[in-house]
């Protein structure tokens, strides 16, 4: 037995894919339906505005806790590396 995302029947629908054609490649298989969607990470960045870490966590389902790590590793992945003292310099 196959095992399917609710991703790939989307992809199939987006493509024009006929409901017996869906049926017959899906029909009986297991489906694993994600408790968040995928790009949720994406979304509580896009969404955050400096201060709304409770209404996020409470929008997402998850701790407040797991908000600010979120936002901190995003912030983390846009910051410019900072030029080392020691690297480059003439003596």
């Amino acid at each position: 037995m196959a095992w399917f995302t609710i991703e790939d029947i989307y992809d199939d629908i987006a493509k024009g894919a006929s409901l017996d054609r869906i049926h017959r490649t899906y029909g009986g298989e297991e489906l694993y339906i994600p408790a968040r969607r995928p790009d949720y990470k994406e979304r509580i960045v896009k969404a955050f505005t400096g201060y709304n870490y409770a209404a996020l966590a409470h929008t997402y389902n998850t701790s407040e806790r797991h908000v600010r790590r979120i936002i901190t590793e995003a912030a983390e992945e846009t910051r410019p590396a900072t030029p080392s003292l020691f690297d480059g310099g003439s003596a």
